[in-house]
């Protein structure tokens, strides 16, 4: 089994709220399962609107 680590903060300036933040993640986070079998997870910066990390 293959274990790697990447740390990524994406900052999304078009969110005004949590909502639309989640919005915009979702397919991507979907897209890096689907066609690269990667298991992604947002685990910073849960409050801010602009910021995922």
């Amino acid at each position: 089994m293959t274990v790697g680590l990447c740390s990524i903060e994406l900052y999304l300036p078009g969110s005004g709220s949590l909502k639309g933040k989640r919005s915009r993640l979702k397919p991507l986070l979907h897209r890096l399962r689907r066609e690269f079998n990667l298991a992604a997870a947002e685990t910073a910066h849960n409050d801010l609107w602009q910021s995922a990390g």
